[in-house]
């Protein structure tokens, strides 16, 4: 059973979706929603070459954009906190100076689950567009991480959609998504296969709902032909019934890879408009 979530925050967007979907969950579930920000020191500190005579203006630049940085540390606090006790979560909070990646992935190691923005942006007094933090975390991600959307509509655990082509990384990431006790929490789960051969679609589901009724999860098969755009079917089945999770599986030693055979893209994570449960 899930004992933590893990909630890195920015003051983007897509934290906010986290920030929903995490207390909900939390509640939900009765675990401790721990709050993360991240005060990045060492790059904002850090030391370039300055013109003669430029180093004490250089100097005061670095305490503005440092003070800047600590006051977002404070608003996200504030928002954090104030949620919790909207939802009625069990919650902790914590600020960390350093690395946003490094300091994620020593915090995850105590934690259950990571919940992401598909984008982020943790410098958080200088940056105006997203950081390279998402891509370094789900590279050396080693617990299972929900990416979050930009937007999300209201948090509910109508149905949960189980995107599998029997691999080791799909079988591992349903793994997770059960033993963590999650999906149990969903009123509804869907297998959705797609392969070449129909056959072997309606393997890989009927392998999964006997893996989830063994776990005492009903589930729903939904095996699927399709020879070149296995993912169609997937993005179409969410667009016509909004499903409130996606779970599937990645690979690799790249983060965020490939998926259904090395056709299931990265572009479906960025495009994808629920959010995804995956474990590698």
């Amino acid at each position: 059973m899930i004992g933590s979530i893990l909630l890195p925050m920015d003051k983007s967007s897509f934290t906010d979706s986290g920030l929903e979907l995490s207390t909900t969950l939390s509640a939900k579930t009765q675990t401790l929603l721990e709050g993360l920000v991240i005060v990045d020191e060492p790059t904002l500190t850090q030391t370039q070459a300055k013109p003669l005579g430029a180093s004490g203006f250089a100097d005061r630049a670095k305490e503005t954009v440092l003070k800047e940085a600590f006051d977002t540390a404070d608003e996200l606090k504030e928002k954090f906190e104030s949620k919790c006790k909207e939802k009625k979560a069990n919650a902790n909070f914590v600020r960390k100076s350093g690395h946003p990646d490094e300091e994620i992935i020593n915090e995850l190691a105590h934690n259950d689950l990571l919940v992401l923005g598909k984008k982020t942006y943790f410098k958080y007094a200088t940056q105006r567009e997203n950081c390279d933090t998402f891509s370094k975390v789900t590279h050396s991600s080693f617990r299972p991480v929900i990416l979050m959307p930009e937007e999300i509509p209201a948090v509910n655990f109508d149905e949960a959609v189980i995107a599998t082509d029997g691999s080791p990384a799909s079988m591992k990431a349903i793994q997770m998504f059960t033993l963590l006790g999650l999906a149990k929490n969903y009123t509804k789960i869907t297998i959705i296969s797609v392969a070449s051969e129909l056959a072997k679609a309606e393997k890989n589901t009927a392998n999964v709902s006997k893996y989830l009724a063994k776990h005492k999860v009903n589930s729903i098969e939904k095996p699927i032909q399709a020879a070149d755009t296995p993912w169609e079917p997937v993005l179409g089945y969410i667009k016509n019934h909004t499903p409130s999770l996606l779970v599937m599986g990645v690979y690799g030693t790249g983060g965020i890879k490939e998926f259904f055979m090395g056709s299931f893209t990265s572009s479906l994570i960025q495009n994808s408009p629920i959010p995804m449960f995956t474990s590698r």
